[in-house]
């Protein structure tokens, strides 16, 4: 699926390291994972998927066609609400726990995230990992 880019790699780039500056956000790109959520973020951003608030906050919009939810979701800072966000049901909540925490911190209902497929729930999941790092 050809998409268009609205935003050339460099520009995207310097967007990506200025975000994680203002979150405070230490990234190596040592780790192999680190590198394909770089890669997958700078794509999403060069795309226009991906855009930064006034605030600094990242705002990702859904597009994959098996996405249900199609609103943005914006990534606000981390906050200790929540790291408790974490407190599941059950040994095994690992997914129902980091949704949970995905939905405190973007101020949304988690089954957001449920509802998204493919690309968009790697972005945000990147975005999640970095944040809570």
């Amino acid at each position: 699926m050809a998409r268009e880019i609205k935003i050339v790699r460099a520009q995207a780039e310097q967007f990506f390291d200025d975000w994680l500056e203002a979150m405070d956000i230490d990234f190596s790109v040592a780790d192999e994972d680190d590198k394909g959520t770089r890669e997958r973020i700078i794509k999403a951003i060069t795309h226009g998927d991906l855009t930064f608030s006034e605030d600094g906050e990242a705002v990702y919009t859904p597009w994959r066609p098996k996405s249900k939810h199609k609103d943005p979701v914006t990534f606000y800072e981390r906050t200790g609400d929540v790291v408790l966000a974490s407190d599941g049901k059950g040994k095994n909540a690992l997914a129902r726990q980091t949704f949970a925490m995905m939905g405190k911190l973007c101020q949304v209902d988690p089954k957001v995230f449920s509802q998204m497929a493919g690309t968009d729930i790697k972005v945000c999941e990147g975005l999640f990992s970095l944040l809570m790092v």
